[in-house]
């Protein structure tokens, strides 16, 4: 084999195109795994590899950079980033450890964890839903490094957050390039911060109602299977009601009243921002599966938008 190609060839596999595994590298890799998941440090198990005789494909020592390529590198899970969500999907070629480990692996790299903090969603509080079972959709990298939206009851249907957001945003400021855009806006600000109050106390009712449940258990009103069922359902009224106190009040933060050029404004609002103006404008945004993996744009029909109205 020439330089060229050890240089091509990612460690574990015969070829470039990975689809035959290197028998004598296949132990050591997934032994490397193995430590790093029995809570060994990185460092001492590349000092096990190169002690142990397992050099890289160039025939040298390992390094932290040498080793972070293939240990972080999804084809050694039989794995690959889908190129519109993000997502870590399975490829069906040959791999070295299980796809969960190597989900599990890229979800622990820390510039990972780092990308995860910065990101800021711009609809994160409950204004998309899903289009297979109707929840609402929540900002979630999963296992992946890009950022997304995911349904968070069926989990079916997932996009990337960068999509969406333009998406969503071009027909927002076309919207806001209209007359009137700015009164219809305040308009709707007004009826927001009016609602609060009346959001806040459906959510304390509702985390009332538990503690209301657990009392009575605790004095024998209510049996195990009772209040298990009882309190389930509890618990989701207030999730519920959370999520719409959360998006009503990330609504009332909207900066409309001291802007005057709404569209030059939306091009350089923080994320936050750009979701509570989208939030007076548009009532929902609901999200539907791709035809197929791996397509890099919003699809005809795939994103429905509903426009507030006088009425609602």
């Amino acid at each position: 084999m020439t330089e060229e190609e050890l240089m091509a060839r990612l460690y574990g596999f015969e070829d470039q195109a990975r689809t035959r595994l290197k028998s004598d590298e296949v132990s050591p890799l997934r032994e490397a795994v193995t430590r790093l998941f029995a809570g060994q440090k990185k460092p001492d198990v590349i000092r096990w590899m190169n002690a142990a005789g397992h050099l890289t494909t160039r025939g040298s020592q390992w390094q932290t950079a040498s080793f972070d390529r293939v240990i972080y590198h999804p084809a050694i899970a039989g794995l690959a980033e889908d190129p519109e969500t993000g997502e870590l999907v399975e490829t069906g070629l040959p791999h070295i450890i299980e796809p969960e480990e190597g989900r599990r692996l890229h979800a622990e790299r820390p510039e990972v964890r780092e990308r995860e903090a910065r990101y800021d969603y711009a609809f994160s509080y409950g204004l998309c839903d899903c289009g297979e079972c109707t929840a609402s959709l929540t900002g979630a990298r999963a296992n992946s490094s890009t950022p997304g939206y995911r349904c968070s009851g069926c989990g079916k249907v997932r996009v990337a957050a960068g999509l969406l957001e333009d998406y969503v945003g071009t027909y927002v400021v076309a919207q806001l390039s209209r007359p009137g855009a700015r009164k219809a806006l305040l308009d709707e600000l007004e009826r927001v911060k009016k609602l609060l109050p009346q959001l806040r106390l459906e959510l304390g009712r509702a985390q009332f109602a538990v503690k209301d449940l657990d009392a009575q258990h605790d004095n024998g009103l209510i049996d195990d299977a009772e209040h298990d069922d009882e309190t389930a359902e509890a618990k989701e009224r207030v999730k519920q009601a959370r999520a719409r106190l959360r998006f009503a009040e990330q609504v009332a933060t909207a900066p409309v009243e001291s802007v005057e050029d709404l569209v030059q404004w939306w091009n350089h609002a923080p994320a936050a921002s750009k979701g509570a103006v989208a939030g007076l404008l548009l009532k929902r945004v609901t999200v539907f599966k791709a035809s197929a993996q791996g397509i890099r744009h919003i699809e005809d029909g795939r994103v429905r938008l509903e426009w507030r109205t006088t009425a609602d």
